[in-house]
């Protein structure tokens, strides 16, 4: 696996937060960085399991521009933004938006405050974009307001059948090389399912206008 030091550069395309949205501007990293030792313990006992895969295609891929639906914990969220930062560091900003329930999670869900994950995740020293909502809600009204995502992380509860009207919104988000990792609980998924860019933009043909379960 590459663990040289370096990033080829970052995009700044993100936008302007929309309301009710959580910002902070990137400072100074008031967590300790991640080191190599506590990079691979990561990969090969992180818990869940699943998220090995993320740390592994963010430490080969450094994508500096993160979007993701479901935080759960938010643990996931800043170890991924410190095993970038760890190969970056100052040359390019991390910046991550963050799409959740938080307060409005179901009953039965651990609720998980917005102002708590924003003060965990500003911590790192990354541009810190916090908004309330779900996937298939949500996805309509940022795609034209966040754009150059490298990695894309989608969490959500539906299957894969549930979520066909919302792939037309995707390419608007990614970069040319960006990413999609969805894990669909509806699935009985407990990995993350990589999607490419080319896979990307033919789900989101066969979604487009003529479908009639496109979100609205």
């Amino acid at each position: 696996m590459n663990d040289d030091n370096g990033c080829a550069g970052c995009n700044d395309s993100s936008g302007p937060g929309p309301p009710n949205s959580a910002t902070a501007v990137t400072g100074e990293a008031n967590v300790k960085r991640l080191s190599t030792l506590g990079y691979w313990k990561l990969v090969l006992f992180g818990k869940p399991e699943a998220d090995r895969m993320l740390y592994r295609f963010a430490n080969r891929e450094l994508p500096v521009n993160i979007l993701e639906f479901g935080l759960e914990t938010g643990r996931r969220a800043e170890q991924l933004i410190q095993v970038v930062q760890r190969r970056c560091g100052e040359a390019a900003p991390v910046r991550y938006t963050g799409v959740d329930l938080f307060e409005g999670r179901p009953a039965g869900d651990a609720k998980y405050p917005l102002i708590e994950a924003h003060r965990r995740l500003s911590r790192t020293g990354a541009k810190i974009r916090l908004l309330p909502g779900d996937f298939a809600t949500s996805l309509p009204r940022i795609a034209n307001q966040i754009q150059q995502v490298d990695l894309l992380i989608v969490s959500v509860r539906e299957s894969m059948a549930d979520l066909a009207g919302c792939w037309f919104y995707v390419p608007r988000l990614l970069s040319e090389k960006g990413v999609v990792m969805l894990k669909c609980a509806g699935e009985g998924d407990t990995s993350f399912l990589k999607i490419g860019r080319a896979e990307v933009d033919r789900l989101a043909q066969r979604s487009g206008p003529g479908n009639t379960r496109r979100v609205a």
